[in-house]
């Protein structure tokens, strides 16, 4: 998805996962040293959790 200019970075990831159907990460061990890439595995594993709570 497209990030929102201005718009702070973390709202836009956020946003985008939580607006796509399905997100995939594939792992790396570069991946797993990124804060950012941490920060998307979080929110997406959240988003997982929260989904199956409501289901």
């Amino acid at each position: 998805r497209d990030f929102e200019v201005g718009k702070d970075i973390v709202d836009n990831i956020t946003e985008s996962i939580y607006s796509s159907q399905c997100t995939v990460c594939l792992i790396s061990r570069r991946y797993l040293r990124s804060n950012w890439c941490s920060l998307e595995m979080k929110v997406a594993t959240h988003r997982q959790l929260e989904e199956q709570k409501h289901r």
